[in-house]
């Protein structure tokens, strides 16, 4: 009796790798120094309050951020603003007994770095001011 021919099994359609759905970068805040409010005479020996102004003009929200205050090239202290949102800005203050002389006061913001920011330069992250403070 005839035999019949032999016929291949069916196979199934490759089918392709799976991909990983894109994640979406999250958006980074960044950091730039809106200037200082100081007064405009100071006298030797008195306690001023110094205020300077931080803005997040980053697309992101950045949270416990530091701000160190120098004064002369010496750290004093750290301000830390506790949250800060896109366009928003936030003012720091440090309480200063003012030294005769010139005097170079300066903020450093996210000085660690440890906030990644939308511009990653930091540039605009550090600002100073000369004040003269009087000996009378």
């Amino acid at each position: 009796a005839p035999t019949a021919a032999p016929t291949a099994a069916p196979t199934a359609a490759p089918t392709a790798a799976p991909t990983a759905a894109p994640t979406a970068t999250p958006a980074k805040p960044d950091f730039a120094c809106g200037g200082f409010t100081i007064p405009n005479e100071m006298k030797a020996y008195t306690t001023y309050t110094l205020k300077s102004t931080v803005i997040n003009s980053g697309p992101g929200y950045a949270y416990n951020i530091d701000v160190a205050w120098y004064v002369d090239g010496n750290y004093k202290e750290t301000d830390v603003i506790p949250s800060l949102g896109p366009g928003s800005s936030w003012t720091v203050t440090y309480s200063w007994r003012a030294l005769p002389q010139y005097h170079t006061v300066e903020i450093r913001i996210n000085p660690s770095r440890s906030i990644i920011e939308h511009n990653s330069n930091y540039g605009n992250n550090n600002c100073s001011v000369s004040v003269f403070v009087s000996n009378n």
